[in-house]
């Protein structure tokens, strides 16, 4: 969902009835897998730096301060999520 367009993402949000944040939730669910989907064969090692990095993307995001970031509105114009978008999207050609 990550790779997603903004349209898809907040369309998923809605109909989930949930906060944007939501999306980062089950990507640090999915995140603490890597190591042994890569350690088992199961995921390239060579997605682990564009996954950090999404994962790293996310950490700076967070905080009070950056609520408005959440919101289902920032999904498109962010630059956060304009870069969470394009990063997820290189981790899914590779594994695609």
């Amino acid at each position: 969902m990550l790779a997603a367009e903004a349209t898809g993402q907040r369309a998923w949000v809605e109909k989930h009835g949930v906060a944007a944040d939501e999306l980062a939730l089950i990507f640090d669910d999915a995140f603490r897998l890597v190591p042994v989907l890569v350690a088992e064969g199961h995921l390239d090692a060579g997605v682990f730096p564009d996954l950090q990095a999404i994962d790293e993307m996310f950490r700076a995001m967070s905080g009070r301060q950056n609520a408005g970031r959440w919101s289902v509105g920032a999904l498109a114009d962010d630059a956060g999520w304009i870069m969470v978008r394009e990063t997820a999207r290189r981790v899914l050609a590779v594994v695609g």
